[in-house]
């Protein structure tokens, strides 16, 4: 199991911090994450520095709209002579463009496993299943040959429309490549309170897992840990929420400045929730402050101040003590047998709950970016059932 940091605007620097640290630490690249005006081979440069510190690199070639007008993807040259329709895009030149795609991760950004394109959809036709067939067919062409993913992008309505999800599973066991990458567009706003779309993906990543396929679950969040009880390969998370939570409208033009003025939130490993220094000042007056941490080295002074609205409490502190804790939860449910990580899971869900239970009734709003009481109940719910009803298949998972 792998924790990897999905590379948002902003995350060169702290891409490279990550990569001293001596744990299983790789990193997603992404054409979006460039400044608007830099040259596409900064992305080459930065998996140079990150390779020489032994980590492992891997490109998202971010196809998620192919009609997209966003400058800083379309330059990449596996676009050159491509004009997308749905009419266009034949057999011959998805497959052409797959393995375009592979070759420029291959001879110039010296990746150590390859991606393949996928496109995003709400709702899987035929026509879908073609395009992504024929560019997986270009991409297993190419020579070279690596562990490979394949892209798999979907919305809600695909996961909750149990037909096309078995039949998208189905055909995914039986495809040649190694693994998938996969994206998922939350049926809410951030976290997922659906049990039925949860219990539906868990029992989604049981049959991967089974089938010998490797799955890296992108854009994840604190409520993707879960996918480390049921035989995911790794989950990829980053900086700002747009990496944190997959959304395709943010690949068409748009306003990059946004995020960074948005408010500098403190991410609680104890609750799994997010709080603005206002919400820990008063719970610390009110001497609630035992309930939050861990401490980390980014997080301390924060922390261990007796009135944090106080602390200077930067993006950069914020992101690498989110990040250290996200890394932690996951190395620990790394050290566990993968038929036991599920009830790892649970259980570190069940102490964050009752956390939450007790803050609640000291009357801590845990406010709109808590992990409410409602999500854990929904989430421990859908691990529960999914143990039950795949206890041998759960038993047999494996380290992909």
């Amino acid at each position: 199991m792998t924790f990897y940091l999905q590379q948002g605007y902003g995350m060169m620097k702290l891409n490279e911090e990550f990569a001293d640290k001596p744990d299983d630490i790789a990193f997603i690249l992404s054409p979006r994450s460039l400044q608007r005006q830099s040259p596409i081979v900064k992305i080459a440069q930065h998996g140079s520095k990150l390779q020489r510190k032994d980590k492992k690199i891997l490109f998202d070639p971010q196809f998620y709209e192919p009609k997209t007008n966003m400058d800083k993807i379309l330059k990449f040259p596996y676009f050159d002579g491509l004009n997308y329709s749905t009419l266009e895009f034949d057999k011959q030149t998805a497959q052409i463009f797959g393995e375009n795609v592979i070759k420029y991760q291959h001879e110039h950004l010296s990746v150590d496993e390859y991606i393949i394109p996928g496109m995003y959809t709400n709702s899987i036709t035929e026509e879908w299943f073609d395009a992504h067939e024929n560019m997986m067919n270009g991409g297993m062409a190419y020579p070279e040959k690596k562990v490979t993913y394949q892209t798999l992008a979907i919305g809600p309505d695909v996961v909750k429309n149990e037909k096309q999800f078995s039949e998208l599973i189905n055909r995914c066991v039986q495809y040649p490549v190694d693994g998938y990458y996969i994206v998922l567009k939350s049926p809410d706003s951030y976290l997922i309170k659906n049990e039925s779309y949860l219990y539906s993906l868990l029992d989604a990543l049981i049959s991967l897992n089974i089938a010998g396929k490797k799955v890296i679950m992108g854009y994840s969040n604190q409520q993707s840990l879960i996918f480390g009880g049921v035989g995911v390969s790794g989950i990829a998370t980053g900086n700002y929420r747009n990496v944190r939570s997959f959304d395709p409208s943010i690949f068409f033009e748009s306003d990059e400045d946004e995020f960074k003025r948005k408010g500098t939130w403190y991410f609680d490993g104890n609750t799994l929730g997010e709080y603005n220094q206002q919400q820990l000042s008063l719970a610390f007056k009110r001497n609630l402050k035992d309930f939050f941490g861990p401490v980390t080295e980014y997080s301390r002074s924060l922390l261990e101040s007796p009135d944090p609205v106080n602390i200077p409490w930067t993006e950069k502190l914020a992101f690498n003590h989110y990040l250290h804790v996200m890394n932690e939860k996951w190395k620990i449910l790394k050290s566990s047998h993968p038929s036991q990580r599920i009830d790892s899971v649970i259980s570190m869900l069940e102490s964050s709950k009752s956390i939450n239970e007790e803050l609640v009734e000291k009357r801590f709003r845990l406010g709109n970016k808590g992990f409410d009481i409602e999500i854990f109940e929904s989430t421990i719910s859908a691990l529960d059932a999914i143990k039950h009803d795949r206890q041998d298949d759960i038993e047999d998972l494996k380290d992909l």
